[in-house]
């Protein structure tokens, strides 16, 4: 099967996608350019789930999870240093914070004590990408900050295709 028939067999609705994800799943958010069109699709599903655990880089857009009663369907846990309303949501006990003193180590304990440490495991990543080109590449943008690594180590991947997301070109 060519590559353009595998990803129109793929594309679906952002509601449709975060389908996946089910009660008790941690969900990660790598950070910069959050899928923000999938982050509400899933907090839609909040009367549907209950224990989802979303980790999350800084993060200043609102992602419908301010709102009180969120969080017996979805935990956040901030991870490095949050923004003001992360800040908010941790001190009224809405959401974790969860430091690593880089943000590497997370990725470290997933790949060195992959199956021991549940706590760093993470069931789903949602990401943005950008289209594909002519070989079927995609690529996370101008930052994409551990993106590939938190792809290859999360169990599923829901991506974003975002037209207006830069292409990165790396050179040999």
């Amino acid at each position: 099967m060519n590559w353009q028939k595998e990803y129109k067999r793929k594309l679906v609705s952002a509601d449709e996608a975060v389908k996946i994800i089910k009660s008790g799943d941690r969900v990660h958010l790598p950070t910069i350019y959050h899928p923000q069109v999938l982050v509400n699709a899933l907090a839609r599903r909040k009367d549907e789930l209950k224990g989802v655990r979303l980790i999350v880089g800084p993060s200043d857009l609102d992602f419908s999870w301010y709102e009180p009663g969120i969080e017996d369907s979805i935990l956040i846990q901030n991870e490095q240093v949050p923004l003001p309303q992360q800040r908010m949501l941790a001190e009224e006990k809405r959401a974790d914070h969860i430091y690593y003193r880089l943000h590497g180590s997370y990725f470290k304990v997933q790949q060195e004590r992959r199956g021991e440490v549940r706590e760093a495991e993470v069931d789903v990543v949602m990401v943005k990408v950008s289209p594909p080109d002519k070989n079927g590449y995609c690529s996370f943008g101008l930052n994409p900050w551990q993106k590939k690594t938190a792809c290859k180590l999360a169990k599923k991947t829901i991506a974003l295709v975002d037209d207006s997301l830069h292409r990165l070109y790396l050179r040999d």
